[in-house]
């Protein structure tokens, strides 16, 4: 199990948060301002083992995104 501890003290599992943006479809995400290109893109990053390892824009917007919707649940 990895386990990811984040700048503001949150924990969270890697591996789910990867199964969760693997998982998210371009309309859920279309309304937060990334294309279905720049999805694509991130999601082949993570299928190839890169896509966690930078701190880009879009790495933390679905991470924004993921708390948000675990919190909501």
């Amino acid at each position: 199990m990895f386990i990811e501890f984040t700048k503001d003290h949150e924990i969270i599992n890697r591996k789910k948060f990867k199964d969760w943006v693997l998982s998210v479809r371009p309309k859920d995400v279309r309304d937060k301002g990334i294309s279905d290109r720049v999805l694509r893109n991130f999601k082949r990053k993570i299928k190839n083992g890169r896509g966690l390892k930078n701190k880009s824009k879009i790495a933390r917007m679905l991470f924004e995104y993921y708390k948000s919707k675990s919190t909501a649940q």
